[in-house]
């Protein structure tokens, strides 16, 4: 039985190469929280920040911060606004939704090295790649 398709081809290609850049993507994410650019975002309140105080914060050099904040823009993390960035709403969701925190580091403390090994656990019927 087909499934029939409920996207057009310019999202399934889309889809394609969000999944081909996904490890990027949450790798990336994980540094905006591990370096604290998003709940310095979120301190930063209305104001926003300047990439030159975010440099300032994150003891990080420009080009590492200004590399993770086009990410995060992409990724609806963060948005712009003239020379500032501030915290949008998934970013927001991202630092403090409980949920969201327990799977985001499940998935980073936890499985993300064993997936390398997920087709190994489905042929063998384990958990590899934990141990």
């Amino acid at each position: 039985m087909k499934h029939p398709q409920k996207i057009n081809s310019l999202e399934a290609l889309n889809n394609a190469h969000s999944l081909a850049i996904a490890p990027f993507l949450f790798q990336a994410s994980s540094c905006l929280l591990k370096f604290e650019i998003l709940s310095f975002l979120e301190d930063s309140g209305k104001n926003g920040a300047s990439l030159a105080s975010i440099v300032e914060h994150t003891k990080l050099t420009e080009y590492a911060v200004e590399t993770l904040l086009q990410i995060a823009l992409a990724l609806n993390l963060v948005e712009q606004k003239e020379e500032n960035y501030y915290l949008a709403k998934t970013g927001w969701f991202l630092l403090n939704d409980p949920l969201v925190k327990v799977n985001f580091a499940f998935t980073r403390d936890v499985c993300y090295r064993g997936l390398e090994n997920l087709d190994k656990s489905f042929l063998e019927q384990r958990p590899a790649g934990l141990g």
